[in-house]
């Protein structure tokens, strides 16, 4: 009931007084005439409200209450949502947060986009270190600035970051241009600037576990430095390429 004031209800008060709720030293009845207010609903109309017992309500009376008639119990889940339908109040409040902060939920989405690659990325890269290329550990990989010595895991690291990167990316320009920036450029050129920018960061991604991986192995052992290195170059590749995507590579024309 709405009256737009503080009322006080007719009844029995029980007052106590104590140390604390354990040590109850003195109480007493008060009884209280209460507030008069009109109630705008009555009880022969809300029985089953002003009784309690209202896991028998009936429809009507929940719908007389409400100010509106009950939807179906059959409705149609694929028809339009209306104003009042709550459903449709929570879509709509979810669009609207999204339609004014255009660019935070683009930023969440492509997070979450990139942590789909990364299960991709990280289950390439443990299939390639821990168990196609592990045989091929002891041999150093020396190629230009890439020199991966035995201690920073030789071919096995080398082919491991470098195939596990070629793959994620590929599955990640698809599923970026779709989903989070919905661009409508031209494709065939879309594809060659993120080849170009994948490639650059290729080149980050392969020369930074030649200055890192020696250390974190030594930090926190081999195996959680290999996950601690791929995880930086992730990151790395993430702050990159969130920005020349969204504004060069796959904005909408």
């Amino acid at each position: 009931m709405f009256s737009e004031q503080w009322l006080e209800e007719a009844g029995e008060y029980e007052i106590r007084v104590g140390a604390s709720f354990r040590d109850i030293r003195l109480s007493g009845i008060v009884v209280r005439d209460g507030d008069r207010f009109d109630s705008p609903y009555s009880a022969r109309e809300y029985l089953h409200y002003f009784s309690g017992d209202v896991a028998s309500l009936p429809d009507g009376e929940f719908a007389a209450l409400l100010g509106q008639q009950l939807p179906a119990a059959d409705w149609d889940r694929a028809a339009p949502r209306k104003e009042n339908d709550m459903e449709a109040k929570r879509a709509s409040s979810f669009i609207s947060w999204k339609e004014s902060h255009a660019g935070l939920w683009q930023f969440v989405l492509f997070t979450l986009m990139s942590g789909i690659t990364t299960l991709v990325d990280l289950g390439t890269f443990a299939l390639l270190n821990f168990w196609i290329l592990a045989p091929y550990r002891a041999t150093p990989f020396l190629w230009g600035p890439f020199h991966y010595a035995v201690e920073s895991g030789g071919v096995t690291a080398f082919g491991a970051f470098a195939i596990s990167f070629a793959v994620s990316q590929t599955f990640n320009f698809f599923l970026q241009r779709k989903t989070t920036f919905k661009a409508n450029n031209n494709a065939g050129l879309s594809a060659t600037l993120y080849a170009i920018m994948v490639i650059g960061v290729y080149v980050i991604q392969l020369f930074l576990p030649t200055l890192l991986r020696a250390p974190l192995v030594a930090l926190i052992g081999s195996t959680l430095g290999d996950l601690a290195m791929k995880l930086v170059n992730m990151t790395v590749s993430m702050l990159i390429q969130f920005p020349l995507n969204k504004y060069v590579i796959m904005r909408n024309r």
